[in-house]
């Protein structure tokens, strides 16, 4: 194609003839012979010998004179012409808008006496509707309740179509016959909740209602969250493993009663011996057949706990706890003092945000949360300490007779605070494996082992300042939890994501044995098993379907190795299959805890005499359609846990 012809251009530039460039309009400058690629328009020309910015183009050091401000002055002179022409552009929709709200203003005065009747009448609405809420105590963001927005408009529109008169339903038809129907409108959408799943988990877990009677909730758990399924409410000393592993097997029979796409493929318990015992005598296949397929594990997080709590118990920390927990109970049981830590803070904290408020009292990791929190503000209470008014007031006494601010005198010391930052350093990368593994879904089952692995490291090579003993103490307590946590599971789902493929775990003989274990489980055959085996060794070494160097970057595992799996797994069936079911596994059972708040919230105080079976039927309605909806709405995404890697294999991943 022959380049375009242009005075300027023609005259100041000259076509390069090359066999290379013959088509790509290149050119060389007459003055400076700078090699232009593309060039078809002459403004890039006129930039580079004018010397004017224009989509970084270098300027000519050999344009003359007298071109280069004849250059400038075209320039700027086109310039001026578009600032007016952007000036008159405003004029214009100025201009426009006032006539547009001048005659907005005279189309609203030409308003009928109709139209000011519907004001009045909206106006009167709101008021009946205010006053409906405050008379039975009704939460203000119930008026944005996407349900109840919606029977508005649907009683509007039947208004129109020429519904003469409504009455609300009564008492007994909202409790009675519209729940039943809703409850079982609501049993047929379980199947588009986990459209997506491949596998999903039951979770199960206690709890003791509001009048202190024993309660045992069965949710389904998949990539999306958790719903709620069940409730049973044992009475006396029934609850045993036998008892449980009944009230499981129910369970999944309600389960298999949905006929849903994805199967049931685990049970998540916590770990107390009496669930231990129940999963085992599932694995009875002469009383339970059909059940020992299950994968049956315990609860991490549970476990995290625990490993938590023992650590808490050596002497270094519990002697620290003992003196931050009497600093954060003095602040938060007397105003004075608060008030004065609270003025220390903005005073204190400035721009580095440490003007924060007291922790909540809490059990999940309560102790970490209130020694980073008296890290942080340490400066703010010795500022809120050191007022002169301080030790003018009174405080009161403690029982032995001592002021009751003599615990706050540790505040001064260097050496407290010396233990507090050794306790944060300590517990900190603990703290982030509970909050990475508080999660509905499978996303955590991967990393458990390789946090778990990490944070021994940590344990192990400590440099604060714990004691050499406690150190080894730390050590023994360590290993001991890490042998109830850990099972085979575990292991196979590291092996299975690609994050992890630049570990060495290929030579651990422990790891090795466990995820064989796992696959003579899972897999039907043994011929299934060894051939999953062997694509595992092509996964391992990247060979055959896995050679593919993109298919090991950090962006095509960012949604989570269960995507990964779907993707790059086809070729290798079998080990995908395994992989698929390994990586679906829930492994917390933080849903069925939470579920616990939303029976809190129905099953409440004021609403006490509530029927058991109704609760559960309201827990099962109020759960499963938000879930529903907040799953359906514009762009829902599975939540995903991001690993933890080491900053080498954060760089290949890269």
């Amino acid at each position: 194609m022959a380049p375009p012809k242009d005075p300027f251009l023609d005259a100041h530039f000259t076509l390069v003839a090359t066999p290379e460039a013959l088509g790509k309009h290149w050119r060389t400058c007459n003055y400076c012979k700078k090699l232009f690629k593309g060039f078809k328009a002459p403004s890039r020309g006129k930039a580079h010998l004018g010397g004017f910015d224009h989509a970084g183009v270098v300027p000519c050091p050999e344009t003359p004179e007298t071109l280069r401000k004849e250059l400038l002055a075209a320039q700027t002179k086109e310039v001026e012409q578009k600032q007016k022409e952007l000036e008159r552009k405003a004029e214009r929709e100025r201009i426009y808008k006032e006539e547009r709200d001048q005659a907005d203003a005279q189309k609203m005065q030409k308003q009928s006496k109709v139209t000011d009747w519907q004001q009045d009448l909206r106006k009167s609405l709101d008021r009946q509707a205010g006053r409906a809420f405050y008379h039975a105590g009704i939460p203000f963001y119930v008026a944005q309740d996407p349900e109840v927005e919606k029977f508005i408009t649907d009683l509007i529109a039947a208004v129109r179509a020429g519904l003469s008169a409504y009455k609300l339903p009564t008492r007994q038809q909202l409790s009675g016959p519209l729940l039943d129907a809703e409850y079982a409108s609501q049993q047929t959408q379980f199947s588009k909740f986990f459209e997506t799943d491949h596998w999903t988990s039951l979770q199960t877990d206690g709890w003791r209602n509001v009048k202190r009677k024993a309660v045992t909730n069965y949710c389904l758990t998949g990539r999306g969250g958790t719903m709620f399924l069940a409730a049973d409410y044992p009475e006396g000393n029934t609850k045993d493993g036998e008892y449980l592993a009944k009230k499981l097997d129910e369970a999944i029979k309600i389960v298999e009663a949905l006929k849903m796409k994805p199967l049931l493929g685990s049970i998540v318990t916590d770990n107390a011996a009496v669930m231990l015992k129940a999963n085992r005598v599932l694995d009875n296949e002469e009383e339970y057949p059909d059940r020992k397929y299950l994968i049956k594990t315990g609860c991490v997080l549970h476990q995290y706990n625990l490993l938590y709590k023992d650590l808490c118990q050596l002497e270094y920390f519990a002697s620290t706890w003992k003196e931050s927990n009497a600093i954060v109970n003095f602040f938060r049981n007397h105003y004075k003092a608060q008030s004065w830590l609270e003025e220390a803070q903005k005073r204190v904290g400035g721009d580095a945000g440490l003007s924060a408020p007291m922790p909540a009292p809490t059990r999940f990791g309560r102790r970490y949360i209130i020694w980073e929190w008296l890290f942080l503000n340490q400066y703010a209470l010795k500022d809120a300490f050191c007022r002169q008014e301080w030790d003018g007031h009174d405080w009161g006494t403690l029982e032995d007779g001592t002021p009751a601010d003599a615990p706050m005198r540790v505040i001064l010391l260097s050496s407290f605070w010396t233990r507090v930052e050794c306790c944060v350093d300590f517990f900190k990368p603990l703290w982030v494996m509970q909050r990475k593994a508080d999660t509905d879904g499978p996303s955590y089952v991967s990393f458990c082992y390789p946090d778990m692995l990490d944070y021994q490291v940590h344990v192990d090579n400590f440099k604060g300042p714990l004691p050499h003993r406690q150190q080894a103490e730390a050590r023994t307590i360590f290993s001991l939890r890490w042998e109830k946590l850990h099972q085979p599971l575990l292991s196979a789902a590291y092996v299975l994501h690609p994050a992890y493929i630049k570990r060495d775990w290929f030579n651990d003989a422990e790891i090795t044995r466990n995820f064989k274990e796992v696959f003579g489980q899972l897999c039907s055959t043994g011929t299934e098993a060894a051939t999953a085996l062997l694509d595992l060794n092509k996964y391992r070494t990247k060979q055959g379907p896995f050679s593919e160097e993109y298919m090991w970057s950090k962006a095509a595992w960012r949604d989570g190795a269960l995507a990964w799996w779907e993707i790059w797994g086809g070729t290798c069936p079998a080990l995908q299959e395994v992989a698929l079911r390994v990586l679906s596994t829930v492994v917390v059972t933080s849903g069925a805890e939470r579920n616990w708040s939303i029976f809190g919230f129905i099953h409440s105080k004021r609403r006490s005499r509530l029927y058991d079976g109704r609760v559960e039927k309201l827990v099962y309605v109020y759960q499963n359609m938000r879930l529903l909806r907040k799953r359906q709405s514009k762009g829902w995404k599975d939540p995903v846990v991001a690993p933890h890697l080491t900053d080498d294999e954060d760089s290949d991943a890269d």
